[in-house]
């Protein structure tokens, strides 16, 4: 099962196909099959889509504005776990390369985006150490984070002279037996240059123990 961090385009509805945007490129889901609404935020939806693809972020239709719409559908990679068999390959069925070969293209991106969150953890009794939990993409760095709860809180600055119109970062979450059991993802529109944002990316499961690092990315 693949599980990434979305922002929607559109407001997710089980039947219906919604626009998406990830690391910074619009893209479309398949087929929308569950949608889970976070409790106390209602703009926080967990979207379950054919062929157990796990999508999780914010409902932000005012981010399309900042990201240029995509005219040319893209090559989809190909998957990462192959069959063993040269019948079961021709047996692949075609309909899964549509929309825009989403599917390949996420588990490549995830990836990628797994290598470079490197092994960055935090826990809910303590705060990690700031030289240790220092990130940096471009010219945003995330200074410090802490696991509380559902929430992971930390501080982000952008070190630059230019806005970022967008700026998005996710963490791994984990259960005590240190078992991943999701995901965590915060965003932000208009960093001002030298601005600093005290982000909270919350967790949907409710026995958070620890948190990784993944990604800090903005455009």
């Amino acid at each position: 099962m693949n599980e990434f961090q979305v922002t929607f385009l559109d407001r997710p509805e089980v039947g219906r196909t919604v626009r998406i945007i990830y690391n910074g490129q619009v893209g479309q889901t398949a087929r929308i099959i569950s949608v889970q609404q976070h409790p106390s935020q209602p703009n926080y939806f967990k979207v379950v889509a054919e062929q157990n693809v796990i999508c999780i972020g914010v409902f932000n239709p005012s981010a399309q504005t900042t990201v240029p719409a995509q005219t040319q559908a893209m090559q989809a990679p190909p998957p990462v776990i192959m069959p063993k068999t040269e019948a079961a390959k021709n047996n692949f069925p075609k309909w899964l390369s549509v929309p825009i070969g989403c599917l390949g293209l996420f588990i490549l991106l995830g990836i990628i985006g797994a290598l470079v969150g490197g092994t960055q953890t935090g826990s809910s009794d303590s705060t990690p150490a700031t030289e240790d939990t220092s990130q940096t993409t471009k010219d945003l760095t995330l200074q410090d984070w802490s696991v509380e709860g559902q929430s992971i809180k930390g501080v982000v600055k952008n070190n630059s002279n230019r806005t970022y119109s967008y700026v998005q970062i996710e963490f791994n979450v984990y259960d005590s037996s240190n078992a991943q059991i999701g995901s965590a993802m915060a965003n932000i529109n208009n960093l001002e240059p030298g601005g600093i944002w005290k982000f909270e990316a919350v967790a949907l499961e409710d026995n958070v123990a620890s948190a990784k690092f993944k990604d800090l990315s903005g455009w």
